[in-house]
């Protein structure tokens, strides 16, 4: 076999390491994160202030950990990083078997949040570093592993929970296991291969300063954007089963929205990688926050559950086309030196976002109605949106 049959080989095995990674971790944080707020408040009597506090830690600890592994990818080793953080996820999630009383808890998720941090960067570095030719369709199959991750692992926490929590920790502790084991065996080799490429790009990275110095606007626009959208996301999980509730719809239906979601991004996400061959990254990012955007309009004439369902199908079409765009796009905008520090910033933003939208949602809604609520999103939205479009073209970086 001759050395770029090897090349090919390694790229190969390291893109399907990243997808069954980003499965297992999803897996692993899908059993964990919406038990959040019941566990604390049902399970250990505490208020849901207490456990909108911890929310917002968690939600802290994990941008802490997106900036540390990025700047751990970029400046000390990824493969070490890896392994490290996934050791302290299966640490967390193990002790949590047997201690998961207040406020252990709570201290547990927050270091595991950490983890979860550092090991979604580092693996969307990877992800642009081995499939620097084709990073839009691999950022998607990405995004499929990762909502496939989040249905399976919502769902069977809503059958292991009434069964035992242990057993729901359990088995969130086998998935870090596993995720540890495929770190350990399959990233090894493609990351001397990933860092060799990196050093050959930095020379040409420095003399590329002034403009990446530039496209660092556009980046950071985008980044606002993806907070904005993941804002929006947020109320979906947090102020909406209220507001069906009080439009005397069951809560079977909100649970059967999230499974839809799931479903349809798991069926459609290979359409968008064929959307994109046709269509420039910068038009599909532009055109998925402009639906998500309007989403929130039409839910503020929204009074019965094929309404909130249909703007629910407009808000996961804009999610489908902008959200796995992103990291990609970045990509081309900025330099293969720096691309763990940059590939940490969706997931930050993401972060911002999922913490913020509770809070806003719900003073919103104490202090105004929905309506308010739905239309001051929207406007966030498309605003940004404007601005991400005025600044991107002003400078006429936007290239395919």
């Amino acid at each position: 076999m001759d050395s770029s049959d090897q090349d090919h080989d390694h790229h190969q095995l390291s893109f399907r390491a990243v997808f069954i990674a980003t499965l297992l971790d999803q897996l692993g944080a899908a059993f964990l994160w919406p038990l959040i707020a019941i566990y604390i408040n049902e399970y250990l009597h505490q208020s849901l202030t207490v456990a909108g506090i911890v929310l917002l830690f968690v939600s802290i600890t994990m941008a802490a950990g997106n900036l540390l592994g990025g700047r751990l990818f970029d400046h000390w080793k990824p493969y070490p990083t890896l392994i490290g953080a996934a050791s302290l996820a299966v640490l967390s999630t193990a002790v949590l078997i047997w201690n998961h009383s207040w406020p252990w808890f709570a201290v547990l998720l927050i270091i595991n949040a950490f983890a979860d941090g550092i090991i979604a960067t580092v693996v969307n570095a990877y992800t642009a570093a081995t499939a620097r030719q084709g990073a839009r369709t691999a950022f998607n199959t990405l995004y499929i592993a990762v909502n496939l991750g989040i249905v399976l692992g919502t769902l069977l926490v809503g059958v292991l929970l009434p069964i035992s929590a242990p057993l729901v920790f359990a088995v969130a502790t086998g998935a870090y296991i596993l995720l540890l084991m495929v770190c350990i065996v399959a990233f090894r080799g493609p990351v001397i291969l990933q860092r060799q490429h990196r050093f050959q790009h930095q020379k040409d990275a420095r003399s590329l300063e002034p403009q990446q110095n530039r496209n660092r606007f556009v980046v950071l626009t985008a980044c606002a954007c993806l907070a904005s959208v993941y804002l929006g996301y947020a109320l979906w999980e947090s102020i909406m089963p209220a507001h069906m509730a009080h439009l005397g719809i069951p809560f079977v239906f909100y649970s059967f929205l999230w499974t839809f979601n799931g479903l349809m991004i798991i069926c459609c996400q290979p359409l968008v990688n064929v959307l994109g061959s046709r269509i420039r990254i910068d038009h599909q990012i532009e055109s998925g926050v402009f639906l998500f955007g309007i989403s929130f309009l039409i839910l503020v004439d929204a009074h019965n559950f094929w309404m909130i369902l249909f703007a629910f199908i407009i808000a996961t079409v804009g999610d489908m086309l902008s959200l796995p765009a992103v990291p990609a796009w970045i990509d081309q905008l900025t330099p293969a030196s720096q691309r763990g520090k940059y590939q940490g910033l969706p997931s930050i933003a993401m972060a911002v976002g999922r913490s913020v939208g509770p809070l806003y949602g719900g003073a919103l809604v104490d202090h105004g109605n929905y309506a308010v609520l739905f239309i001051s999103v929207a406007v966030l939205i498309l605003g940004l949106l404007v601005a991400l479009v005025m600044i991107a073209r002003r400078q006429q970086l936007i290239r395919e």
